[in-house]
């Protein structure tokens, strides 16, 4: 298993960032809030903090299916929401 999957792992990781209190999480849509996820499992994060430029770039350049696509697996398999991640934090 991803460990996107773990809530509680990715609020972890999330705590232990550089960016927790970045209060552009309250605004994210799905999109956003998937690639904010892919940043914490693979600690791809900016200089300036959160961005979803890995996120975009692996989407767009790697496999077909979730097996071969980690972004996609994410879209797709999130099994949590946005609001369901800021009430943990």
């Amino acid at each position: 298993m991803r460990e996107f999957k773990n809530i509680n792992k990715m609020v972890d990781y999330y705590k232990k960032s550089t960016n927790q209190n970045n209060m552009e999480l309250n605004g994210l849509d799905l999109i956003s809030f998937s690639a904010f996820i892919y940043s914490l499992d693979t600690g791809k994060f900016s200089l300036t903090g959160f961005s979803e430029k890995s996120f975009l770039t692996y989407f767009m350049t790697s496999g077909k299916t979730d097996e071969e696509n980690w972004a996609m697996d994410i879209v797709n398999n999130l099994p949590y929401s946005r609001d369901d991640f800021i009430d943990l934090i």
